[in-house]
C-alpha cells in the first residue's frame, strides 16, 4: 500500500476497511 510511514488517518481508515471486507467484517472487532 504505497509505503508511507506517515499514513493518514484516511489511509488507515482504507487499511482497516480492507482487513475488515477480507475477514467478512466481524473477525476483527474494534470498538471506536
Amino acid at each position: 500500500m504505497g509505503g508511507d510511514i506517515m499514513m493518514t488517518s484516511l489511509e488507515i481508515g482504507i487499511c482497516f476497511a480492507l482487513l475488515d471486507w477480507i475477514n467478512g467484517g466481524h473477525n476483527t472487532p474494534r470498538g471506536t
